[in-house]
């Protein structure tokens, strides 16, 4: 594994070519994953479903074939084909629980600005296709709760943290490392956004680099990736549950709103 290097002593070109096969893991995730997707409603539609009929099974198809077979796939044959020793594990310790509250307040805190940031200066902030989704499905909310905390969390965390951003630290700086995998992991979502403009694509965005670095930053202070997985995973799970909540009682909905939870 190559030594962490200065920053003064980086030349562009390395900066650039690190960037770029970080950001090519992240591809090749994407490109596993799709094919992944395709299997499933392959076999799926042997069993005769098929899942642009049936909400429930495109969801599970895209979960199943992006989450598991694209990023969690990649990121475990990754660790087998360079026998690099990049994700560090450890039951979390007091201290790494009270890291994993800091972290979920941290979020929802950005999450909370970032409304009031959005209400001052009037941008229409793109949506992840999950709220479109569940406007007419609210239920799949409830499904998603425990995919996001067994699967999406670790998947996306050992992908994004464990490899990615632990490959960038190495290889150049610990800020380069947090600021291209935040970057990576905020590019990687942008398919899953529905805007109505360029600027609340653009927004959203950046909310998405925010929220990777404030990940990217408790593993860098844990050594444990452990602790961004459990983070990742309840802060979405907060956030599912807040969207059916509001979803399902409208006197709700304002509140749920303001903390950011829908």
């Amino acid at each position: 594994m190559e030594q962490r290097q200065s920053v003064e002593s980086l030349s562009t070109r390395k900066i650039i070519r690190e960037f770029l096969a970080g950001a090519g893991i992240a591809v090749l995730g994407f490109l596993v994953g799709i094919i992944g997707v395709f299997l499933m409603a392959g076999g799926m539609y042997l069993y005769g479903v098929n899942i642009f009929d049936n909400v429930i099974a495109l969801f599970a198809a895209e979960i199943i074939g992006l989450q598991v077979i694209g990023f969690g796939g990649v990121a475990l044959a990754y660790l087998w084909y360079t026998k690099e020793s990049l994700i560090q594990i450890e039951i979390p310790s007091l201290r790494h629980i009270a890291w994993i509250v800091i972290g979920l307040v941290s979020l929802f805190v950005a999450l909370i600005f970032v409304s009031a940031v959005e209400l001052v200066i009037g941008v229409d902030a793109a949506e992840h296709g999950i709220q479109q989704t569940a406007t007419g499905n609210p239920e799949i909310l409830l499904l998603f709760i425990p995919i996001t905390l067994f699967i999406i969390g670790p998947a996306e965390e050992l992908l994004f943290r464990g490899i990615i951003q632990r490959r960038l630290v190495d290889r150049l700086s610990l800020g380069y490392g947090i600021l291209f995998a935040s970057i990576i992991f905020a590019v990687a979502h942008a398919g899953a956004l529905i805007a109505s403009s360029t600027s609340g694509f653009v927004f959203m965005m950046g909310v998405y680099v925010v929220l990777g670095a404030i990940l990217g930053i408790t593993y860098e202070i844990t050594k444990n990736i452990v602790v961004p997985i459990v983070i990742h995973g309840i802060f979405n799970a907060l956030q599912a549950a807040g969207m059916y909540f509001a979803l399902t009682n409208d006197e709700m909905a304002e509140f749920m709103t303001l903390l950011g939870l829908s």
